[in-house]
């Protein structure tokens, strides 16, 4: 099992979490998962992965999912220093 810091995850059915993955087999886990309902940003999910969490974002707690690999379409690495 490999484990990463915060990414945000996009899946194929609209659903955009963010929270530390962790990959084994064919399934992704997400810890400490959080839903991004609404971005709050103007410039998309970048400025949350790179600035951090904006005033306007709304999240929803998840606490651990796990998603198929196959459903994953991409993952941003959150490098603002509020996610270390």
């Amino acid at each position: 099992m490999t484990r990463t810091k915060t990414n945000i995850i996009v899946v194929d059915n609209g659903f955009v979490f963010i929270g530390e993955l962790q990959f084994h087999g064919e399934f992704t886990t997400v810890l400490n998962c959080k839903n991004i309902r609404s971005y709050g940003t103007t410039d998309g999910l970048g400025q949350i992965a790179l600035k951090g969490v904006q005033e306007e974002t709304k999240l929803d707690d998840f606490g651990v999912i796990t998603i198929p690999n196959s459903k994953v379409i991409f993952t941003i690495d959150c490098t603002h220093e509020s996610f270390n």
